[in-house]
């Protein structure tokens, strides 16, 4: 749905946001294909291969997984990956998709925190009075 808003709002646009999935189990992989053929969604597959080499084959710009091993696989091999907890979350929508950062190194520079890291709080709350007045130094996120 997002890629079909982003090409109703510039048609020039190819596909911004690319899903591709990583089945565990060929059981995983015969019920995925019939859900996506099902509801007709714009998701990939990914063949089976070894963790890591599939990671380097689609170069995503973040993993998730709910596998917190894979996860620090990822982030060893230089890749942005998160694990994902699962939950019982009461507000779903079917119209607007609500994802959420941290901020430090995420959407802006994380200097404050390697500074407080590298020489202590007080470092730190000195470094956030001397940029109180500077702007912060953005990521670039590429969607």
């Amino acid at each position: 749905m997002v890629n079909q808003r982003l090409r109703e709002l510039k048609p020039a646009v190819r596909e911004r946001i690319k899903i591709v999935l990583i089945p565990t189990s060929r059981q995983d992989m015969d019920h995925l294909n019939k859900n996506i053929k099902n509801y007709n969604l714009n998701i990939e597959i990914a063949q089976e291969k070894p963790f890591l080499d599939l990671l380097h084959e689609i170069k995503p710009v973040l993993y998730l997984s709910t596998n917190s091993h894979n996860v620090k696989e990822a982030i060893g091999a230089g890749f942005g990956a998160a694990t994902m907890f699962l939950g019982d979350y009461d507000n779903h929508s079917a119209e607007v998709l609500r994802v959420a950062f941290d901020g430090d190194g995420v959407l802006f520079s994380d200097e404050s925190e390697r500074v407080y890291k590298e020489k202590g709080l007080q470092a730190f709350f000195q470094n956030e009075r001397d940029q109180e007045g500077t702007s912060l130094a953005l990521v670039r996120m590429v969607v």
